[in-house]
């Protein structure tokens, strides 16, 4: 069971299309076999809760902490946690924005100027000279995230032709639906070619983090093909 729970968890929080949950929701929506496993139960404090879990995070998972809640969730980068909650919502003032983040003032104030001072972020003030923020238009994320997988398959592959679909996921953190968006994007324009293999050299986890198309033929390696930016 304990060889699992970063699996649990981070399943959990895709099917909420969530990156954090908070030690309540957590509590809440996980199976009673798990907690049950820990000797805990719905009516298990937040104390309880956060021991029992907090000797899995570190690699895969990690605490968030506001002013207002602990949450546990993917361990992502501060400006991809907010970019994907714009990316939910919409435009936001920067103070609707932060409450609605499992994270520090000091975390949230740097990230977003980050965002700003990248494009993926953009401003508008209105006649009231207050500020909303609002994702980059879909092109601009598009590049920024192509750039960013052409940039985690060089480090991964170190000029190898045949690089693992898995380890550029995993080194990316990404959702499951904006890797497999870009990787399907890369592919419509030839940019990249997918190769499948044997999947017996992958544990399930490995198998999983690959790639599956619609007919449900897996893919194990890719090429990229495309010039070097």
């Amino acid at each position: 069971m304990e060889s699992r729970i970063e699996d649990i968890l981070s399943e959990m929080f895709s099917r909420q299309k969530k990156d954090s949950l908070s030690i309540s929701q957590i509590r809440n929506r996980i199976s009673t076999s798990v907690l049950k496993y820990f000797g805990l139960s719905r009516a298990s404090g937040y104390e309880e809760i956060l021991e029992a879990f907090s000797p899995f995070l570190g690699k895969k998972l990690r605490r968030y902490e506001s002013s207002r809640s602990v949450h546990i969730g993917l361990n992502l980068p501060i400006e991809e946690i907010i970019l994907n909650k714009l990316r939910q919502r919409g435009k936001l003032s920067l103070k609707q924005l932060g409450k609605y983040l499992p994270i520090s003032g000091k975390e949230y104030i740097h990230g977003i100027n980050h965002l700003i001072e990248t494009g993926a972020v953009t401003c508008i003030v209105n006649e009231k000279y207050a500020v909303f923020v609002k994702p980059a238009s879909d092109t601009s994320l598009q590049m920024q995230d192509r750039d960013a997988f052409e940039a985690a398959y060089h480090k991964i592959g170190k000029g190898r032709g045949f690089v693992r679909i898995h380890q550029i996921r995993e080194e990316l953190g990404w959702d499951k639906d904006r890797f497999d968006g870009t990787l399907k994007m890369l592919m419509a324009d030839y940019t990249v070619e997918l190769h499948g293999g044997d999947p017996t050299v992958l544990n399930k986890q490995q198998i999983r983090n690959s790639f599956t198309d619609e007919r449900g033929v897996l893919y194990i390696t890719l090429t990229w093909w495309g010039k070097r930016q």
